[in-house]
């Protein structure tokens, strides 16, 4: 019988300026925890979409993300596209 991959979450915290990565959430096989993190990428799409920037998301009120990625977040990723990852207890 094969055996089974295990695949662990891992919680994180992301914050920055700009545009949000969306392909992050792909990448990183992520979705928001919270109906409020859903709500925020919402929003922050679309202030992005109206006016091409966003004012940005600090560690006062960070997105709040699942990862399934088995590998964890890919920090060197989320800094290139100038957003910071903490990792959640």
């Amino acid at each position: 019988m094969a055996k089974r991959k295990t695949h662990t979450i891992v919680t994180i915290e992301v914050a920055g300026r700009g545009e949000f990565p969306m392909d992050m959430l792909r990448y990183d096989m992520a979705c928001p925890v919270r109906g409020e993190d859903a709500a925020r990428l919402t929003s922050i799409i679309g202030d992005s979409a109206l006016t091409g920037y966003h004012t940005g998301v600090s560690w006062e009120n960070p997105i709040r993300l699942h990862v399934f990625n088995p590998g964890g977040p890919t920090f060197a990723r989320w800094l290139s596209f100038g957003w910071s990852v903490k990792v959640m207890p």
